[in-house]
């Protein structure tokens, strides 16, 4: 870890995983460990949107659809 708290991950797990320069990573601690996940926003956004789609009016989602 660098003094700025930047880490690096090793080439084969970056390729393993399919993540590249511009993909952002989220950080937790999960049980005392570390864990890195791939942050993928939009896919979390859809996840939500269609998840709450019946409790929500459509015309609070349309303008979020216009945000990508």
């Amino acid at each position: 870890m660098t003094s700025k708290g930047q880490v690096t991950v090793p080439a084969d797990i970056r390729h393993k995983l399919g993540l590249s320069t511009s993909d952002k990573l989220r950080v937790k601690e999960v049980k005392g460990q570390i864990v890195f996940e791939k942050d993928d926003y939009w896919s979390e956004f859809e996840r939500l949107q269609k998840k709450y789609k019946n409790t929500v009016r459509k015309e609070v989602l349309r303008p979020l659809l216009f945000l990508r």
